[in-house]
């Protein structure tokens, strides 16, 4: 009867060992994502049309670009000094892209000693082509 069990739970312990897995070929998640949020940006080059930046450790930074594919940024710091050792930042910006349903979305933000203070605006009345991804 020993004999028997000891069997079973030998021919347990060998059929519970981890197999090997199997990657699918296709990713999992394709007939979820919507195809215009798709990105295949395999070999896709996005030239930077313009891009600036000016750094002062005492008195703040300048920066700004603009790319090829409509995203623009511009950030402009302040250093306020408040003491000898201590100094705080005053921070505006702002940033622009176009979604991928074709809707210009832009952003303008400060952030100071009472945080992050961003304003959000999207122009859904807007009339202009989609961006396709292809």
């Amino acid at each position: 009867m020993y004999k028997l069990i000891v069997i079973c739970v030998l021919i347990t312990v060998a059929l519970a060992q981890p197999q090997t897995a199997r990657l699918p070929s296709k990713p999992l998640l394709p007939h979820i994502i919507p195809e215009n949020y798709r990105h295949s940006y395999a070999g896709v080059e996005i030239p930077i049309l313009k891009q600036t930046q000016d750094i002062d450790a005492a008195t703040g930074y300048q920066w700004s670009f603009s790319s090829g594919n409509g995203i623009n940024a511009e950030e402009t710091a302040t250093i306020i000094p408040l003491g000898p050792e201590l100094a705080d930042k005053q921070v505006r910006g702002s940033y622009s892209y176009v979604s991928l349903e074709g809707i210009p979305v832009s952003v303008t933000y400060y952030a100071d000693a009472t945080g992050f203070h961003p304003e959000v605006n999207f122009h859904i009345g807007h009339v202009g082509q989609p961006v396709v991804h292809k």
